[in-house]
């Protein structure tokens, strides 16, 4: 009896072990089989396999007729990989149950320890290097997620774009959750859209110069970051939740705010 050894591997990565792999394809190939028959052409000793041959029922792989003597029987191969997949489907299921359990009391106590290392931290040791535009924006989603009063951003033209295709789901919550949204960009023509779109969720004004991009949120958390020259994407970001920083950027916009134009006075420059 040949049958290639894919079938036997494949049979092996649906859960089965090498002898309920021999002894499935046995009767596949020789129909009603006694165990005595089985043993015979599986090389596996008579009394291991009544074992065998009970596990493979219990996984719907094989039928047994109680008559004397005992005679077994593969099911369709149709049959056989539709139970196969229906195990692995349940135990998939049992061990996601069991994961979400576990992440559950994982984060809650993990939660708990971290929590608790903040506030054993001073506000001047919490300063962090983000590398990786990516990484940026990742901790810019975080971070407009968890505000409660207010954002303020001073960015370049360039982020505009990115801002509306990675940000501005979760800017548009945080609209709709009254929190105030303001930016300050130097507003051009070939970002005129992107700002356009933007200025349905945020007030923007604009200034001619940018030379720093930042952003604050709550007067609390400030995220600072600049593209590194001739690294395209390679972006470096510094977030911190140091509250002097916080009001130093907070005066900083203000500044920048007063002296800046309405977006409806920058349209009619443009």
């Amino acid at each position: 009896m040949y049958v290639k050894k894919e079938i036997y591997d494949s049979l092996q990565t649906l859960g089965l072990n090498e002898h309920e792999v021999n002894t499935y394809i046995a009767l596949v190939a020789g129909g009603s089989l006694t165990a005595s028959e089985v043993s015979d052409a599986t090389e596996i000793i008579r009394p291991r396999v009544y074992g065998i041959l009970e596990d493979l029922e219990k996984k719907g792989l094989i039928n047994i007729q109680h008559s004397r003597p005992m005679r077994f029987r593969a099911v369709s191969p149709e049959e056989a990989l539709k139970n196969l997949r229906s195990i692995i489907e349940r135990e998939h299921e049992c061990k996601m149950l069991e994961l979400k359990k576990i992440e559950e009391n994982m984060l809650i106590e993990l939660k708990g320890l971290f929590n608790k290392s903040l506030e054993l931290t001073r506000p001047e040791d919490i300063f962090w290097t983000i590398t990786g535009r990516k990484s940026i924006y990742h901790k810019l989603d975080e971070s407009i997620r968890n505000s409660e009063e207010k954002i303020i951003l001073i960015s370049r033209g360039d982020e505009t774009n990115r801002c509306v295709k990675y940000l501005y789901a979760p800017l548009e919550e945080a609209k709709n959750e009254d929190i105030e949204i303001k930016n300050i960009v130097p507003i051009k023509k070939e970002i005129l859209d992107d700002v356009m779109k933007l200025s349905n969720i945020m007030e923007i004004r604009h200034i001619d110069n940018v030379y720093a991009k930042f952003w604050v949120f709550d007067d609390k958390d400030v995220m600072i970051f600049t593209d590194i020259e001739g690294k395209p994407g390679f972006d470096i970001g510094v977030w911190t939740k140091h509250k002097n920083v916080a009001a130093m950027f907070d005066f900083f916009f203000d500044c920048a705010w007063k002296g800046s134009k309405s977006l409806d006075e920058r349209i009619a420059e443009l």
